[in-house]
């Protein structure tokens, strides 16, 4: 298999003197939450020496705690594009060229392997190997169920896992083996499925919970007035969902998925959405932002994409 050609690029650094403060402001709070001065002034040269761009959803950076070094470190992290475009790098950095990958394959608990994957249970691992120019053999990496399962808050896996766990395997399969073929290019670069269950490292700055930005938007508490006596209290209203809480309708959520799929999406929203839900998805403009998006969504929800 041969990987496509990549056409030169001509990639413009990034500077951190030269970013103006909302630009900052803006890396510090999306693409590298919680990030210090000299942590920005790293990230911006590990986007600069791998040529991506954390303002196009290209790479962002999230912190976690190291047991190793007991402290927060900078983790970063890309999409499954971004791996096979490093790879596909190699050759014009002085590496060796790029060939594509295998097709997946798939394993049972008895370590019966298949191309196919048609049982309803999940696999319990995925394999995927990648060619490369110098090697007789595919460079394999092996990605196992029960290490990178994503769950919910009741231990079950998360919506994406329960219904594409084939998928979400040969994702992480695929960008070990890369990351086994062009060390140079991606030994520092993970997958968000990768890092969820990280061995020793928890991440810790997760984007606001929905539960926060219901709390945002209720309305405050209303203080009550002087009173002369005590009335009998009247029976309490039923009140109407808080703005922004309500579940869409399902010409909403159409709306939603059309503009998923304009930017280039696969993974769809789950069945329930609120209102809140749909204003974030509708904003964003890469595919790389809306799948984080969908991954805090789906922890939020039961096997069946219900809101818990």
């Amino acid at each position: 298999m041969t990987a496509p050609a990549v056409p030169e690029e001509r990639t413009v650094a990034l500077r951190v003197e030269e970013l103006n403060p909302a630009q900052i402001d803006l890396i510090k709070t999306t693409y590298a939450k919680g990030a210090t001065d000299d942590e920005l002034k790293l990230f911006v040269a590990v986007c600069n020496a791998l040529q991506l761009n954390p303002f196009i959803g290209q790479i962002h950076a999230v912190k976690r705690w190291s047991s190793a070094d007991n402290k927060m470190v900078m983790a970063y992290q890309t999409g499954i594009g971004g791996f096979r475009l490093q790879a596909q790098r190699s050759k014009a950095r002085g590496g060796p060229e790029y060939r594509g990958q295998t097709e997946p394959m798939w394993c049972d608990d008895k370590g019966n392997w298949t191309d196919l994957w048609l049982k309803d249970e999940p696999p319990f691992a995925a394999k995927v190997g990648v060619y490369v120019e110098g090697f007789v053999d595919p460079i394999y990496a092996i990605a196992e169920y029960k290490r990178l399962v994503q769950t919910t808050k009741e231990g079950k896996p998360n919506i994406f896992w329960a219904k594409g766990s084939p998928f979400q395997l040969a994702k992480c399969a695929e960008a070990a083996a890369i990351r086994r073929a062009f060390p140079g290019e991606t030994s520092r670069l993970y997958l968000e499925e990768e890092m969820y269950q990280m061995p020793e490292e928890k991440d810790i700055t997760p984007p606001m919970s929905i539960e926060d930005h219901k709390k945002a938007l209720a309305p405050p508490p209303v203080q009550p007035g002087p009173q002369t006596k005590d009335p009998d209290p009247p029976d309490p209203p039923t009140p109407d969902p808080p703005k922004g809480e309500e579940i869409v309708s399902p010409e909403r959520r159409q709306e939603v998925i059309n503009h998923l799929q304009s930017i280039g999406l696969v993974d769809m929203p789950p069945p329930e959405m609120t209102e809140i839900e749909a204003g974030w998805l509708l904003a964003c403009k890469q595919g790389a932002k809306a799948n984080r998006v969908l991954d805090t969504m789906a922890t939020h929800r039961d096997t069946e994409g219900k809101i818990l």
